[in-house]
């Protein structure tokens, strides 16, 4: 009798069993990530690590997005994100808010990310910056690594943790993006071109509330589609013993008077390099800025063009000194320097009457406010003077429960959330950032020595800004504006001096 064969059904019966393991273990995984992140939200990245580490590691060799689309994308976040009014947008759940400038951003982080995982040439570009700038790439990630290790110890980590991913999101990603994709001084000058040519437009917007005593954001009121808290803030007029502040497009004076204080040096750096017609309309710019910011009626922000301009004065008067053609001028300059020094106290007692205030005005009680936070926020400092109570967390810590407001100070809020490394380590980005700015201006090009020297001079203005402006919106083309300088400082450093700006 011929015998009857029977299929072998053991292979593909124990491949079955071996996929029905992996996916009942996929799935326990998956259960212990989603309960492990409820219980301790960080706790989503270190689960999720592997995936991505996989996917670099498997994923295919491709080629890299074009520049041709990436750049334009690029610009026009850089015009735009300082300019759109935030309280026009669209709100999904707990994400962060849809904007036009938003949307572009993501949109630049998607292919940011694409190109990060099938291209090897990004990769190398993005490592190549990290490596030739690497304690200014190193502060910033450092920042934003002390704001991850602030969440597990927080007071309120659900509420820390959906912050940190806020930041990651608006400013640690742009960041990356410019990094990766400005590579050349030349897009580097028209991001600041954009951004301060966006500070014009605001400013005209500003100085038109001003003369109607009209607010923007009340013109727009019926495309709001939000009835929060911060929106009724920002639709409210505001005054100041009896004189209207304008806001434009931001959701605060003081928010607008620090964009257009880090934007002044700027305009006058352009007008600096000028010929002819085009000096003049940045010298038009200038003059609209400085009136916009006299029109937010923001102490801070008159106090912070105090050290902006101050710098750009210094490197013009260094200028002089040493072209031996304007050596006429050294003796007027040293008349104006003694002169300076003699009214240097009638300069301090005016900014001293500038932040106090007279007894009984609305500046005096905002000035007592601010002081009155610091001895507030103190002792909660000392009882957690290393990570403090989690980022995004200091209003709430401070005694600011069920209102929405900040506090008025950004290096107080780093300190509270992040305890005292948080605005230590801020300021020396800042500081490193200023030194660098000068170091380019000594060494580049003829071309690009104004735009330097108005980059540092814009620094020095942010950072006393900070002081008196705990707001986040102006974070958000800050940190992509730093990406963009360290790629393009990284790049140019590659090539031989005579060769930098060619491309």
């Amino acid at each position: 009798m011929r015998e009857t064969a029977y299929p072998d059904t053991s292979m593909g019966a124990r491949g079955a069993a071996l996929q029905a393991g992996g996916l009942l273990a996929l799935c326990a995984y998956v259960f212990v990530a989603a309960a492990a992140t409820l219980i301790f939200p960080f706790a989503f990245a270190i689960f999720i690590a592997p995936f991505l580490i996989l996917i670099l590691l498997l994923a295919p060799s491709g080629r890299a997005a074009p520049k041709r689309l990436i750049m334009p994308l690029v610009f026009s976040a850089a015009a735009l994100m300082p300019f759109w009014p935030t309280y026009i947008h669209v709100s999904i759940g707990s994400l962060p808010i849809l904007t036009p400038p938003r949307v572009i951003m993501y949109v630049l982080t998607a292919i940011w990310a694409y190109d990060m995982t099938v291209s090897p040439w990004r990769r190398a570009q993005f490592l190549v910056a990290v490596k030739r700038r690497p304690w200014l790439v190193g502060l910033v990630f450092g920042f934003f690594f002390l704001n991850a290790a602030s969440v597990p110890l927080a007071e309120g980590k659900v509420m820390a943790a959906q912050a940190f991913f806020r930041q990651s999101i608006i400013l640690l990603l742009p960041f990356c993006v410019f990094l990766t994709y400005v590579r050349r001084w030349r897009d580097f000058r028209l991001i600041l071109i954009l951004t301060t040519l966006s500070a014009v437009a605001v400013s005209a917007i500003a100085l038109g509330e001003a003369a109607t005593k009209t607010l923007l954001a009340s013109k727009l009121s019926p495309f709001i589609g939000s009835d929060e808290r911060w929106l009724q803030v920002v639709q409210a007029v505001k005054s100041r013993d009896g004189v209207f502040r304008a806001q434009a497009t931001h959701t605060h004076p003081i928010s607008l008077g620090e964009y257009l204080c880090f934007c002044a040096p700027l305009a006058l750096a352009f007008m600096a390099e000028a010929r002819w017609r085009r000096r003049w309309l940045w010298a038009g710019a200038f003059v609209l800025i400085v009136a916009g910011v006299v029109a937010t009626n923001s102490r801070g922000a008159m106090l912070a063009l105090v050290p902006g301009l101050g710098v750009m004065l210094f490197i013009c008067l260094l200028r002089v000194m040493r072209d031996p053609a304007r050596s006429a001028f050294r003796p007027a300059i040293g008349l104006l320097s003694l002169v300076m020094v003699a009214a240097s106290p009638v300069f301090l007692y005016a900014a001293h009457t500038l932040v106090t205030g007279e007894a009984g005005t609305s500046a005096a009680r905002s000035s007592q406010s601010r002081v009155d936070q610091v001895k507030m926020a103190w002792p909660k400092i000392e009882k957690r003077p290393v990570l403090g109570y989690g980022t995004g967390r200091a209003a709430r810590i401070v005694g600011y429960v069920g209102r929405n407001l900040t506090l008025d100070n950004y290096y107080l809020t780093l300190a509270v959330d992040l305890g005292l490394p948080g605005p230590i380590l801020f300021l020396l980005l800042l500081i490193a950032l200023a030194q660098r700015s000068f170091g380019e201006a000594a060494i580049g090009a003829p071309q690009m020595q104004w735009v330097f020297a108005g980059l540092a001079a814009a620094l020095a203005a942010f950072m006393l800004s900070r002081l008196v402006n705990s707001q986040t919106l102006n974070l958000n083309f800050f940190f992509p504006l730093v990406g963009a300088f360290l790629g393009a400082s990284a790049n140019a450093s590659l090539r031989p001096p005579r060769l930098r700006f060619s491309s």
